[in-house]
């Protein structure tokens, strides 16, 4: 497996700072050995890269095996990261002088997993970014309701415990392809990392297991890293508004007149805002956003996708449906998704015949403090296309802060398939067309679209 390699081409390389130092060359075993260096690599040779099975690249020495047993000595297998035509330099290292800052790394391994694992279970329940994306239970509602088949990504340290995870959904469509989606119907969904250090190790190692796996196209909906292998798609605006004990100061920065006047207004009619998470609740919300979905011409997600979100997610206790009702009469809802210290505006409905009564300003002040009350640090109103200045302003209104959003992708990025005059095609359909024909569309497009 290791060759004698000319020592003048190891003298050239000796300054390149990504390999050991070597000095002297002296050897009689057919092995090419150096004399102590900084790193103490203990023989030098080349062998063919398909050869080693890597698990992790070290921004410094390259990548790393496993701990190998050679001459009843333990030895790390380190290969440069710079080829050498066809072949890669090789330095066997003792353990004991490595750096300590390999370590966390030298084992690191990307996985898949199923999502319901413990150890994934227990990560994201212990991590401070995660939201309710990341939780499994959101996975396991969106793949019983269309279908798609659920997995998670994860990164192992040499304890075999998760310290990063990606949670992903296979998408087998004959209409629009077969792709992995980190998530579907989820505005953004960020690498879970332990540390931040691990943040763009594991991107890179996501980038190199995607293509050893021979994976299709790949959409992560976070901005990544620029680094080749990722492209960023389009931009999207998204909206957070930072929550504290004292929601009287949050309401002092909402726009006076587009939005306090408005909560005023609805108060004076008499809007009362009913919270719940029985399903009764959810399917009277169903309703409404069924005839606020026809007004914008957009397709309405199958009811199943609603019974499934009931299931997994809202009777898990992490998420709930305000309704407000005027005169006895459901006319506007809502549905909220919360876990961890986010608050989440997932859904929102009105009845047209009631715009002027201004119900949602009401129930989105009345979940603004209950996520006040109850601790929650963040309401994320989700993303907002670039183009839709009216739902921006709307949310701008409220004292959000605004930041930019795109998805990165492993390969092509996807095709918005009901863009452009298919969008427009849909659009006057639905709007012209009784409500059971959005209800149709939706069923039939929105497994293929996630």
């Amino acid at each position: 497996m290791f060759f004698q390699y000319p020592e003048e081409k190891l003298s050239n390389l000796s300054h390149n700072p990504t390999l050991p130092t070597v000095s002297s060359l002296t050897n009689n075993d057919g092995l090419v050995k150096s004399r102590k260096t900084d790193f103490l690599p203990q023989h030098i040779g080349i062998m063919q890269h398909d050869d080693a099975i890597c698990c992790g690249q070290n921004k410094m020495l390259g990548l790393f095996t496993r701990p190998s047993i050679i001459n009843n000595d333990v030895f790390f297998i380190v290969l440069s990261r710079i080829p050498l035509g066809d072949l890669y330099l090789v330095v066997l290292v003792k353990p004991e002088y490595l750096p300590s800052n390999i370590f966390r790394h030298e084992f690191a391994m990307l996985e898949i997993i199923d999502v319901l694992n413990e150890r994934w279970v227990y990560f994201v329940e212990h991590s401070a970014d995660t939201t309710v994306f990341h939780h499994p239970f959101w996975s396991v509602c969106l793949s019983s309701s269309y279908g798609y088949r659920p997995f998670v990504i994860v990164m192992k340290d040499s304890d075999d415990m998760i310290i990063a995870g990606l949670p992903v959904m296979e998408i087998n469509s004959w209409l629009t392809g077969k792709r992995w989606v980190s998530l579907p119907f989820s505005d953004h969904c960020s690498p879970l990392v332990q540390n931040e250090d691990d943040f763009d190790f594991f991107t890179n190692e996501l980038i190199n297991t995607c293509k050893a796996l021979s994976a299709p196209k790949v959409e992560i909906r976070q901005c990544l890293p620029s680094v080749e292998g990722f492209s960023n798609g389009k931009l999207y605006f998204i909206h957070h508004l930072k929550l504290n004990n004292k929601p009287e100061e949050l309401y002092k920065r909402f726009r006076k007149k587009g939005v306090q006047y408005c909560i005023k207004k609805a108060a004076k009619s008499g809007i009362d805002i009913l919270q719940s998470s029985e399903l009764e609740s959810l399917l009277t919300f169903y309703n409404l956003h069924l005839m606020t979905r026809k007004k914008h011409g957009v397709p309405i997600q199958p009811q199943k996708y609603f019974l499934k979100l009931w299931e997994h997610v809202i009777k898990q206790d992490m998420g709930f449906v305000m309704l407000a009702h005027y005169k006895g009469k459901a006319i506007a809802g809502g549905v909220f998704l919360h876990f961890n210290n986010n608050l989440i505006y997932k859904y929102g409905a009105t009845d047209p015949n009631f715009m002027n009564l201004y119900a949602t300003h009401a129930l989105l002040w009345e979940a603004i403090q209950w996520g006040c009350k109850n601790g929650y640090q963040v309401m994320d109103w989700g993303k907002t296309e670039k183009s839709n200045e009216g739902l921006r302003k709307f949310k701008l209104g409220w004292g959000t802060e605004e930041k930019e959003l795109c998805y990165s992708y492993i390969g092509k990025e996807s095709t918005e398939y009901l863009a452009g005059w298919k969008q427009k095609v849909v659009e006057n359909t639905i709007r012209k067309s009784p409500l059971w024909v959005g209800r149709l569309l939706g069923e039939i497009l929105y497994k293929h679209v996630g």
